[in-house]
């Protein structure tokens, strides 16, 4: 899903799952470059990514 503000010209990426565990291959989409450089030539810059799912808060760390 995409939410499209077009005051910006940039967009928020969603993938929405119904599993209640979170797990790496949810967000294949989001970290797909042939998929966010088509998104951003359509829509502007990718602002936010994001997995809904079922199940508790979790937050991936960067190093």
């Amino acid at each position: 899903m995409l939410v499209y503000d077009a005051k910006t010209n940039t967009c928020e990426a969603y993938e929405i799952k119904h599993t209640t565990e979170p797990f790496p291959n949810q967000y294949r989409h989001l970290v797909n470059e042939d998929f966010v450089q088509a998104t951003e030539k359509r829509f502007g810059q990718i602002t936010k990514r994001c997995v809904l799912y079922r199940g508790k808060t979790y937050k991936k760390r960067t190093a």
